[in-house]
């Protein structure tokens, strides 16, 4: 996507390649030499007839017309909205093609020098193996690719290793700069699934990017070393540009200095309001994505049918082949045990129900890729179906994928979908937009869903407006083709 196109360089751009000049657009059409230049200027949009002539002058394809009706359509659209749609495009399409360098911290930990910011979270790792590790991160922004990244590979070793971690972070949205918070909101991404994961923003009109408190991380941790004592490690880091930036070690005896960066942060951490909320619970799961489905107009973007499209016939023809121990043991929390088997089967049917009733109240639009619709029609799994299930059947398949056909092509129905050329760069990452309420990420997870959800009205509202606006005209195959596919896969592999 290039956000500096507009319909004067594009036009310019298709009559160079189609070896014409702009006079030949006056010569070929029924409009006046004035009428084109003020075309090109963004003063005036083409009649039905107008653009359909210049379509057939410069003989363009599907995709060209489909290009160019689109900026056509944005000759009128603030600058602002144009950009932040190249935001979403770069965060849901763009694959980070380079590793972040490292970021160099120098300081002596008593038994060896510390030279870069991974290093620091290499210690954290290799401390987490002793006795008693826990460890707190509180963040202020840190938002760049160089922080997030490695935290959020120790988190993960972390979390493999069952160990005692939590990260707290405050972030600064601007109220009019929609590209840098979708930018912020790119790039903390890797962070947002993990359930140990908290966040708070505020918006103010101009956020600043420098300051000793701007790029801050604090760092606690402790363990019992090998002699049985309980070690304490607490780093206050500054994140500071042209590899400027400072790591302060305080010893916890110290407790002037400890105290200094705990109340800056405290203090600066009551002007924040919490966006996001992490779920693991079943029931709770069901119960928020009931509510989503019934308040707002909403967006999913997946490369495959989500648990939602599900109709309720093939959940009751998996329970037939699923083994009654292992449905047990993920579906049924411990305080809910009392009940007979039956009776909590019929119950999770009736969230399913719900569910499925949820999404007949407002607008939903689905957006698959190819390659995750064939995926799923050839294994018969989606990315967040549990391990222990039996995958779908054909039969089951064929039924899913007619049903998303079907809905579609019912005008009373609210829900429809669009097929995508190309692929996410992150295939496992599911995020649902509720128009002007708020964004909700899902990444599965060793048999478990965890959730977040950014509570924030403008950052959801672009991701339903590149949805709307520029995923059909720019990146969406034909909706007669998205049918024809539909039908090819259930035909191969059903």
């Amino acid at each position: 996507m290039d956000a500096m196109m507009n319909i004067d360089t594009y036009l310019r751009k298709k009559l160079k390649e189609k070896h014409l000049q702009i006079e030949d657009l006056v010569a070929r059409s029924s409009a006046s030499k004035s009428t084109i230049y003020r075309l090109l200027i963004g003063a005036q949009k083409p009649s039905k007839k107008l653009e359909n002539e210049i379509v057939n002058i410069l003989n363009l394809n599907y995709t060209e017309q489909q290009e160019l009706h689109y900026y056509f359509s944005i000759s009128d659209v603030d600058s602002n909205i144009i950009e932040s749609r190249e935001a979403v495009y770069n965060f849901l399409f763009k694959k980070e093609s380079h590793q972040p360098h490292k970021i160099e911290l120098v300081y002596y930990d008593n038994e060896k020098y510390i030279r870069t910011y991974d290093n620091i979270l290499e210690n954290v790792l290799a401390a987490s193996k002793e006795d008693n590790f826990t460890c707190q991160f509180k963040m202020i922004n840190c938002i760049q690719r160089e922080i997030i990244v490695p935290l959020a590979t120790l988190v993960t070793n972390l979390l493999d290793n069952n160990s005692s971690c939590s990260i707290e972070h405050l972030i600064n949205f601007s109220t009019h700069d929609y590209k840098d918070n979708i930018n912020s909101l790119a790039n903390i991404a890797p962070l947002l699934t993990f359930g140990n994961y908290s966040l708070k923003y505020k918006e103010e009109e101009n956020v600043s990017k420098s300051g000793f408190f701007h790029d801050f991380l604090i760092l606690h941790y402790s363990y019992n070393n090998k002699n049985g004592n309980t070690k304490k490690m607490n780093l206050s880091i500054t994140f500071l540009p042209e590899s400027l930036s400072s790591c302060y070690v305080i010893n916890e005896n110290n407790k002037s200095v400890l105290d200094f960066f705990g109340r800056n942060y405290d203090s600066l951490k009551e002007k924040y309001t919490p966006a996001l909320s992490s779920r693991k619970s079943l029931l709770e799961y069901i119960g928020t994505i009931i509510e989503l489905f019934h308040k707002n107009d909403s967006v999913l973007f997946r490369s495959d049918p989500a648990l939602c499209r599900i109709p309720l016939s093939v959940y009751r023809s998996i329970l037939q082949r699923t083994p009654i121990e292992d449905f047990v043991k993920f579906f049924i929390e411990e305080e809910h045990k009392e009940k007979s088997i039956e009776t909590h089967i019929e119950e999770l049917l009736g969230q399913a129900k719900l569910v499925e009733e949820s999404t007949y109240v407002n607008k939903q639009l689905d957006i698959y890729t190819k390659s995750g619709m064939a995926e799923f029609a050839y294994s018969g799994l989606i990315n967040d179906y549990p391990e222990f299930l039996p995958p779908l059947n054909k039969e089951e398949v064929k039924t899913i994928l007619e049903s998303i056909k079907s809905r579609d092509k019912d005008p009373k129905d609210p829900f429809n979908f669009l097929i995508l050329k190309g692929s996410y760069a992150d295939e496992q990452l599911s995020l649902f937009a509720g128009n002007n309420h708020c964004l909700l990420f899902e990444k599965y997870f060793n048999s478990h869903t965890p959730f977040c959800i950014i509570n924030h009205e403008k950052l959801s509202s672009i991701f339903t407006d590149f949805a709307h606006h520029y995923v059909p005209a720019m990146m969406s195959i034909p909706q007669n083709e998205a049918y024809n596919y539909i039908d090819y896969l259930i035909e191969k592999y059903c």
